[in-house]
């Protein structure tokens, strides 16, 4: 299997489970188009979830 093969069936396992694609929708979108897509539902390596006091300061700020 060539790098280009396991790249893409990697890419195509994430488009179809994390994002709910097809494999036609994923073959027919750009790269760029699933780099966004990502993005939106994979985390980031320098985030971290809000803790709840967090939460807690932003909605008494959004409040004041």
């Amino acid at each position: 299997m060539t790098q280009f093969q396991k790249s893409a069936r990697t890419a195509c396992g994430l488009a179809c489970g994390r994002l709910g694609w097809s494999p036609s929708a994923f073959w027919e979108a750009t790269p760029t188009d699933l780099i966004l897509a990502l993005e939106g539902v994979l985390p980031r390596e320098d985030e971290r979830p809000v803790t709840m006091s967090e939460m807690r300061a932003l909605m008494e700020a959004g409040n004041g």
